[in-house]
């Protein structure tokens, strides 16, 4: 079973394709392929290999007028200094993606810091850990 999952927030564009061995992602100008032995991540320098990724990779047909929009946005530049991920993982595979999307911002001088939800922070279903909510 394939999932697919789009997602535009403010200031950021990111799309996932979980296949049985590899996890596709993309986020602003980075593709990143994730699979059991090895993780590699792209940064995406041009409209024609943006166009190839979302083509070829993700199995959506984007015209190069639709990518040089998408290009421009993308890369028009990081005000982003730090972040927190905050996330879950049961398998590792949402661990590995939280990964490379740490290299990837550190090697854009973005100050990441990555918290891992553990089982006695759900209370009532819902997530709860004060001294992270004072920290962010």
């Amino acid at each position: 079973m394939n999932y697919r999952c789009i997602g535009v927030f403010v200031n950021n564009f990111v799309i996932s394709l979980i296949l049985p061995d590899v996890t596709l992602s993309f986020r602003n100008g980075t593709y990143h392929r994730i699979g059991r032995d090895r993780i590699d991540v792209i940064e995406v320098k041009s409209v024609e290999q943006l166009q190839l990724i979302f083509n070829d990779e993700f199995l959506i047909s984007l015209r190069l007028i639709e990518c040089e929009v998408l290009f421009n946005k993308i890369t028009k530049g990081c005000e982003l200094q730090k972040t927190t991920i905050v996330y879950l993982s049961k398998t590792g595979v949402t661990e590995a993606l939280v990964t490379s999307c740490q290299k990837g911002l550190e090697s854009k001088n973005i100050e990441v810091h990555t918290h891992k939800i553990l089982g006695s922070e759900i209370v009532e279903g819902r997530f709860s850990n004060d001294k992270l909510f004072e920290i962010l």
